[in-house]
C-alpha cells in the first residue's frame, strides 16, 4: 500500500510540474499585449430549442503580428446524478466584418470543439473582426421554465474584454422572460452586469473583465413556449452521451447467447425420478463437482466419511469437547480412486492416528492436488467437454476485464466515467453468474447429472420408502456420506427413526445408536472438520435561477490567439 502511495505522489508531483511548466511557457508564447473590444453574442433560439448563435469578436493586436485568433466551446457536461450530457454543435460560418468567408479549422477532442481561424502564411496586426456562427443542439434545459443557462464569453481567455454583450430572442409566442446574469471568475455569483427585457427578447452587458472573467446569462420562457424532445429522443441522446450503458446492455446479450451457444448443458430427454442407488462409479464428492461444477471443502470432507464407510478410517468420538480422531484401518483393501489415496495420505501422512484439531492450519497445502486430482477423475468419465475450472476462470475474466475496460476507456475518451462506474457494478454478478455457468457437461455427464438428481430425490423422499430400509440394515451408514454432500444428513436420518438400523462400523461413540442423535453429531463433526482443512496459520440538475455563477450553465469555453 506504502508503494502505491508513493507512485501516486509521484504521478501526482509531476502533473503539477507539468502544468507549472505549461503555463509558464504559453506564458512566454506571448498570448498577451493584445485585447478583446468587444464580445458581442446574439442567441437566436427555434421552438423545437435549436440555438443560432453567432459571435462577433473585435479585436486589437496592437503591433502583434498574428494568424488570428481560435475559439473553443465545451460540449460534454453532467446533470445532477453525475451523467454525462454533451452538446451538439455545428459550425455554419465564419468570417470577418464583411460577411467574408475566413479560413479556419474546426476541431473536436476532449469534450469541446475548437475553432482555429487565419491563414497559417499570413500574419495581420492592429483591429480586426471575427464573426463565428455556429449551432446547438440541446443547450434548453426544461425545467419550470424554458430555460437557456449559457456561459457567453467563457472564462479562459488569457486577455481583457472590454466590453461583452449578449442578445437573447425566444420565439414571441412564449411572452416575456425571466432573466439573471453573472460575471467575474468562474463560480463568481457577482452581478457586475446589466439584463434588460422586451417581451420575449433580453439584452445583457458586462463591461471591462479580466483575463479569467466573463459573462453568463439566464432567460426563461414560459414553460410550453419550446418544444421538448421526445422520451424517444431523451432515452436515445442519453445511451449515446453515457455509452457505458449501451456497452452493458450489448455485453448482456452476448452474455446470454454465449451461453446459449457453449455453456448450456446438453437436453436430456427423460424426467428426474427417485433413483436407488447412486450412479455406478460416482463417489460422493464426483457427485458433489457434478452438482455444483466445483469442488468445495465440503466435497473433500465428504471424501473423508466415505473412507470411513469403505473401511479405511475409523472415527473416534472424544468423551468431551469436539476434537475427534480419525484412525487408519490398515488392513482395508477396497480399491480406492486417485482422488482417494492423495486424501487419505493427506490426512495421515505417515501417522495412523490423527486429530482434527491437527489438520487445523496443516491441511490446506493439499487442498489445491486434491481439487486438481478431482477435477481429472471428473473429466477421466467423459462428463465435461474441459475442466470446469479452467472454464469458469476463463470466461469470468474475460467477462469482467474486457467490457469493463472498455467502459473506462470510453468514459475516458468521453468523460462518461460515472456511467462506466455504475455499469461495471451492475455488470459484475453478471459477468460471474456467466463465468460460472460457463462449464459445459457432455451428453454423459448431463445424464450423470439427471441420475445425480434422481439419488438426491431418493435421500430427500427417504421416508416414503422406509420398507425398502429393513431389507437392507446397513443402507443408512452406507448412503450416509451422500447424504452428507447434497446437505441431507438430518432428512435421511429422520427416515430410518425406530427402525431397526446396524450403526456403522466404523464410527465410535460413547452413546447408544440413535439415527437423529447420529446424523447431529456428525453434521457437527463435519462441519468442524471441513473448518479444520480449510484453515490457514494467520499472517501477519439546479436552475440558473436557483442559483447561479459566472462560467456556469452550458457554453463556456475561452480562447487566445495564435
Amino acid at each position: 500500500m506504502k508503494i502505491i502511495d508513493k507512485w501516486i505522489a509521484t504521478v501526482s508531483l509531476c502533473l503539477a510540474l507539468f502544468c507549472v511548466f505549461f503555463q509558464y511557457a504559453y506564458a512566454q508564447e506571448g498570448d498577451s499585449g493584445w485585447k478583446i473590444e468587444e464580445f458581442k453574442s446574439s442567441i437566436n433560439v427555434s421552438e423545437d430549442a435549436v440555438l443560432d448563435i453567432t459571435e462577433t469578436l473585435s479585436v486589437d493586436f496592437g503591433t502583434q503580428q498574428k494568424h488570428g485568433i481560435y475559439r473553443y466551446i465545451p460540449l460534454n457536461y453532467y446533470n445532477n446524478s453525475g451523467q454525462s450530457y454533451k452538446l451538439k454543435m455545428k459550425v455554419i460560418a465564419v468570417t470577418n466584418a464583411n460577411g467574408s468567408p475566413l479560413p479556419y479549422e474546426s476541431s473536436g477532442w476532449f469534450g469541446k470543439k475548437t475553432i482555429k481561424i487565419g491563414d497559417p502564411d499570413i500574419t495581420v496586426s492592429g483591429k480586426q473582426t471575427y464573426v463565428i456562427r455556429y449551432e446547438i443542439k440541446r443547450g434548453i434545459r426544461f425545467l419550470e421554465n424554458d430555460e437557456l443557462y449559457w456561459n457567453v464569453t467563457g472564462n479562459d481567455w488569457s486577455v481583457p474584454i472590454e466590453s461583452a454583450r449578449a442578445e437573447v430572442n425566444f420565439p414571441t409566442k412564449g411572452g416575456a422572460l425571466k432573466t439573471l446574469c453573472f460575471s467575474g471568475l468562474a463560480g463568481s455569483t457577482e452581478n457586475n452586469c446589466v439584463a434588460e427585457t422586451e417581451g420575449a427578447r433580453a439584452h445583457f452587458l458586462a463591461q471591462n473583465l479580466t483575463p479569467g472573467e466573463g459573462l453568463t446569462v439566464v432567460a426563461g420562457a414560459p414553460k410550453g413556449t419550446l418544444n421538448p424532445p421526445s422520451k424517444a429522443a431523451l432515452t436515445t441522446g442519453f445511451l449515446f452521451d453515457n455509452i457505458s450503458y449501451f456497452i452493458l446492455v450489448l455485453t448482456l446479450i452476448i452474455f446470454y447467447f454465449t451461453w446459449r451457444a457453449h455453456g448450456r448443458d446438453p437436453l436430456v430427454n427423460k424426467a428426474v425420478a427417485p433413483e436407488f442407488a447412486p450412479p455406478d462409479g460416482l463417489t460422493p464428492s464426483m457427485m458433489g463437482v457434478l452438482k455444483d461444477e466445483r469442488v468445495d471443502m465440503l466435497d473433500i470432507s465428504a471424501g473423508i466419511i466415505q473412507l470411513a464407510s469403505r473401511g479405511y478410517i475409523t472415527i473416534h468420538e472424544p468423551k468431551k469437547g469436539k476434537d475427534y480422531t480419525l484412525k487408519r484401518v490398515p488392513s482395508a483393501t477396497k480399491p480406492l480412486s486417485d482422488f482417494e489415496k492423495m486424501l487419505l495420505t493427506s490426512v495421515f501422512s505417515d501417522t495412523q492416528s490423527k486429530k482434527i484439531s491437527e489438520l487445523k492450519n496443516n491441511f490446506y497445502v493439499h487442498i489445491p492436488a486434491l481439487k486438481s486430482v478431482l477435477y481429472n477423475e471428473i473429466m477421466d468419465k467423459g462428463y465435461f467437454e474441459e475442466n470446469p475450472n479452467s472454464t469458469r476462470v476463463r470466461y469470468t475474466l474475460l467477462a469482467l476485464l474486457l467490457p469493463i475496460g472498455m467502459m473506462f476507456l470510453l468514459g475516458l475518451l468521453t468523460d462518461s466515467i460515472t456511467a462506466a462506474i455504475i455499469c461495471s457494478i451492475v455488470l459484475s454478478p453478471f459477468a460471474l453468474w456467466f463465468g460460472f455457468s460457463m462449464p459445459r457437461k457432455t451428453k454423459e455427464g448431463a445424464e450423470a447429472l439427471r441420475q445425480t438428481k434422481g439419488f438426491r430425490m431418493f435421500i430427500y423422499t427417504a421416508e416414503r420408502y422406509r420398507a425398502r430400509f429393513e431389507e437392507d440394515k446397513n443402507i443408512f451408514s452406507k448412503y450416509l456420506p451422500y447424504a452428507i454432500v447434497f446437505g441431507l444428513t438430518g432428512k435421511w436420518a429422520k427416515a430410518f427413526k425406530g427402525l431397526d438400523v446396524n450403526p456403522p462400523d466404523w464410527y465410535v461413540g460413547s452413546h447408544p445408536f440413535d439415527t437423529m442423535v447420529f446424523a447431529h453429531t456428525l453434521s457437527g463433526m463435519n462441519a468442524n472438520m471441513g473448518a479444520a482443512l480449510a484453515s490457514h496459520p494467520q499472517s501477519g440538475d439546479s436552475s440558473g435561477f436557483g442559483g447561479g455563477f459566472s462560467g456556469g450553465g452550458f457554453g463556456g469555453g475561452g480562447g487566445g490567439s495564435w
